[in-house]
């Protein structure tokens, strides 16, 4: 339903759609840890709500002439280069054209149940490939994914941190699903906001334009009731365990606590972007000053109930972020990153690709207790060979994207 829903927003695509239908599992289901270790709900319910709003897509995109989402500006692209105009004059015009489509659907979602059950035995077979090469082939082609974006190395330090950030907020128990949620549809927001702004000025009233008419009261009522209906929950869910249990009372230990220094890190943060909003003029500082005080609000709300958790929520005082082992390689994995980042104007975009990789395979066969033979020093070698030909072969011989050259290649 979720994925429908946002598939026939213009603009939404499906990246939202996953993200907000994993965000809303995970708040209903019994038991939210789960997600996120690689449970079954927590694959299917993304990859559902992706299939899904490909079909909501489609009826913007035949009723309005809107495309919903990239493939469906594609499909635009395409029905105009055949002088045809989607929207309403389609299905008046051509409805056989625009049935066909409606008609593709039901037959491709019919068609895929059996394709994906001979195709599952095939696909299940990546489950067996070690993680030994799956971490550094996927952070090398998380490099290359981001400097093909705009062909620019700060999108590379961009990622670089915004991972290590994503990595601590994760340790901290933030979602960083909903940061991305957020950051996706902030500039959709940011500029609805402006045309609405602009608008409630013609009218003089900014009240009558997004509270006092039916479709906008609707829509506030339905925002007010996803704020509340957690936070009933949460209040009912303490109503029903035991006093002794849940008891709320300071305790110095939990000034130990490692998201409770995240959280005060990013409500310094919070401060320093709500001061630098002030020296901006007009329309333009609504938005990030709406943005910067519910952050300061919900930061502020979250470190006081770290100071006043619960007994059976204390850890003792002390920080857990993850055990030792899993802590120092992802450190050792994003202090490769950063290097990884500055190698790539000296040595070559590839030449550091190839570098990285074959350290992260040798740091993590000696962390999966695999010997450093030659032989297997030759095997690290040739698979990293082989990632970052086929990966040179794709964004530069096929895409033409031009990386920085260095004293290798």
């Amino acid at each position: 339903t979720i994925g429908t829903l946002v598939g026939i927003l213009p603009g939404a695509g499906s990246n939202i759609a996953s993200i907000m239908a994993y965000n809303e599992a995970k708040r209903w289901d019994k038991h939210p840890e789960r997600f996120g270790s690689g449970d079954i709900d927590g694959v299917l319910v993304p990859e559902s709500s992706n299939n899904a709003s490909v079909g909501g897509a489609l009826v913007p995109l035949m009723s309005l002439g809107i495309p919903g989402s990239a493939g469906a500006a594609v499909l635009v692209a395409g029905l105009v280069a055949q002088g045809l105009q989607p929207g309403p004059q389609m299905m008046e015009q051509n409805a056989d054209i625009a049935f066909a489509f409606i008609a593709a659907m039901i037959v491709v979602n019919f068609g895929i149940i059996p394709i994906g059950y001979l195709l599952a035995r095939l696909s299940s077979k990546i489950l067996v490939v070690p993680k030994l090469y799956i971490i550094p082939s996927v952070l090398t082609l998380s490099f290359i994914g981001a400097y093909a974006l705009r062909n620019s190395g700060f999108d590379v330090l961009v990622m670089v941190l915004g991972g290590i950030a994503a990595y601590v907020l994760t340790k901290a128990k933030i979602p960083p699903a909903a940061i991305a949620l957020g950051l996706v549809l902030g500039s959709m927001i940011e500029e609805s906001l402006g045309t609405t702004l602009m608008r409630a000025n013609a009218l003089d009233s900014v009240w009558d334009l997004l509270i006092f008419t039916p479709l906008a009261f609707f829509l506030f009522m339905l925002n007010v009731a996803v704020l509340c209906i957690p936070l009933w929950r949460y209040i009912k869910a303490r109503r029903e365990c035991r006093i002794e249990t849940c008891a709320q009372k300071f305790s110095l230990n939990n000034l130990r606590r490692f998201d409770f220094w995240v959280l005060l890190v990013l409500t310094g943060v919070t401060l320093i972007f709500l001061h630098e909003c002030g020296k901006l003029t007009g329309d333009s500082r609504v938005f990030p000053q709406v943005v910067f005080s519910v952050m300061l609000l919900l930061c502020v709300v979250i470190l006081v109930q770290i100071l006043i958790a619960p007994a059976d929520e204390i850890t003792d005082g002390k920080i857990t972020l993850v055990n030792a082992t899993t802590t120092r390689e992802a450190l050792f994995y994003m202090a490769l990153c950063v290097a990884g980042y500055f190698l790539m104007s000296s040595l070559g975009f590839y030449a550091s690709m190839t570098v990285i990789m074959m350290i992260m395979l040798i740091y993590s066969a000696r962390g999966a207790k695999y010997a450093l033979s030659a032989k297997n020093l030759m095997k690290f070698l040739g698979v990293t060979v082989i990632v970052v030909f086929a990966q040179w072969a794709c964004f530069n011989g096929l895409l033409h994207v031009a990386t920085p050259q260095g004293l290798l290649f």
